[in-house]
This record gives structure tokens, sequence and C-alpha cells, in this order.
């Protein structure tokens, strides 16, 4: 290959290249899409096999240091430590996590579906039979949400200080988290465990939801839910629909080996 061919074919994929390593310079490698890191290290690859031709075969002094300060600035773009900013953070939030929701809304829809099945279910199971409510609930959870309260709010807090509340709340979180990591977790049993959890964390709000519009305390019931189990319940949705994805990829895991097409959907 001439040089004026070997120009005219790779000189845009470096003109890119240039562009990608700027850009991941300037806001940092952990706020880019996938695919543009994906193009990155593909371009980087390439060019480095180019800087081998310019300097074995066409023996071009020019192309040669052009590229070699090129693929220097990728290695260093790559493979440098990554630094914690608030603007990284920032970027994250605002552009990286809606985009990869939006990416990905299938899995994440199909959660919610998940989690409402099994709350319509139980809901439903123990509107027409209250002994289903014990056979959902555990049963450290019967007094509490087995019975009226005249009171719903007094019945949970009690006469409690602003530390015990706040101790009961950060329980919540906690659980929730637990929940969260659990379902994503459980995504390595090829999905399953990850589908029965978030059935059984639908069912266990629908049975209790269930129980309080009964006694016509719904009101009562869902203003203390919303505020918090909104936010909650759409990151459990999420990191279970990261476990689905994983466990699709052991189900149809394509032309890669299976750990492969694993590994690349935790990357996703």
């Amino acid at each position: 290959m001439d040089l004026e061919l070997f120009l005219s074919r790779r000189q845009g994929a470096w003109k890119r290249l240039e562009e990608d390593v700027a850009r991941a310079e300037r806001d940092g490698m952990d706020v880019l899409p996938v695919e543009d890191l994906r193009r990155i290290g593909t371009s980087y690859r390439q060019a480095c096999s180019d800087l081998t031709y310019a300097r074995t075969v066409l023996q071009n002094a020019e192309i040669s240091d052009y590229l070699n300060t090129l693929v220097g600035q990728a290695y260093a773009a790559i493979y440098r430590k990554s630094r914690l900013s608030w603007r990284g953070v920032a970027e994250f939030l605002l552009k990286g996590y809606p985009a990869a929701v939006r990416k990905h809304w299938r899995p994440v829809a199909f959660a919610w579906g998940l989690l409402i099945a099994g709350f319509a279910l139980a809901f439903a199971a123990v509107s027409s039979d209250r002994e289903a409510f014990r056979a959902i609930v555990p049963a450290e959870y019967h007094a509490l949400y087995g019975r009226p309260q005249e009171d719903l709010r007094a019945a949970r807090f009690g006469s409690v200080s602003a530390d015990q509340a706040a101790d009961f709340s950060s329980r919540i979180y906690v659980n929730n988290i637990k929940v969260s990591l659990g379902a994503f977790a459980m995504g390595g049993t090829f999905g399953v465990g990850t589908v029965l959890m978030l059935l059984y964390n639908g069912a266990l709000l629908g049975a209790i939801a269930s129980n309080f519009h009964r006694w016509g305390q719904g009101y009562e019931f869902w203003s203390l839910i919303v505020p918090h189990g909104a936010v909650e319940l759409s990151c459990i949705a999420v990191a279970a629909a990261a476990g689905l994805m994983l466990g699709w990829s052991l189900i149809r895991p394509g032309r890669l080996r299976r750990g492969e097409a694993f590994a690349e959907a935790g990357r996703e």
C-alpha cells in the first residue's frame, strides 16, 4: 500500500481518535458512553497497527511521529487512573444514568412489570382470603400489619426520639439497598432469582396494602410509602433490570462464550 492510499484510508480514523482522546482528557473516560469507549479501544489498537506499518513498511518519519504522539495520548487517556470529580458525578446523574435507563428501557419496564404483578396478585389474594396475608408476609410483621391501627404512623413509630426515627429510616434504606444488590446479583442464576425477588417484594407490598385498604386506611398507608417508596422502588427496578440483563446473557450468549457474554452484559 503506497503512502497516499494509506493516508486516504486511515486519516479519518486518526482524526476521530484525536477528537475522542481530547474529549476523554477533558471530561474523563468514566462519563463517556459505552459505544464511545469501545470505539476508542478499537481505534487505539488500529492506530498502534498503523504506527507499526508506518515505521516498518512506509518508513515515513513524519507519519510515524504523528502516530506515535497520537498513540501515546490515547494510551494515557485509556489507562490513566480515574479521578472522582463533582463534574463527573453531575455528568453521570444528568446524562449517563438517564441515557443508560433509556437505552435499556425494556428490562427496566419488565422489572417494573414483575413488581406490579406481584403487588396485584397479592393484593387480590389478601382481599379475597385474609389468611393469604399470613402466607405471604413474614411472621414478625403480622402484629403490625395484620390488624387495624387507629393511627398507622403512631403504630409504626410509637413515641420515639428523632434519633430513633432516623435509625428506623436508615433500616428501611439499608433493606432496600440489600434488595437492589440481591436483585442484581441474582442475575447469575440465569435471572430466575431476580424474577422471584421482584415478584416477592411486590407481593409483600401488595399484601400489606390490601389490609390497610380494607380497613379504610389506604390514604394513611400510601402517605407513608410514596415519599420514599417511589425513589427506592425505582432503584430496585433499575438494579433488577441489570440483573435480568446478566441472566439473559447466560441464556442467550450469542456467539460469545457464556462467561464473555456475562462480562459484556456487566459492563453495559
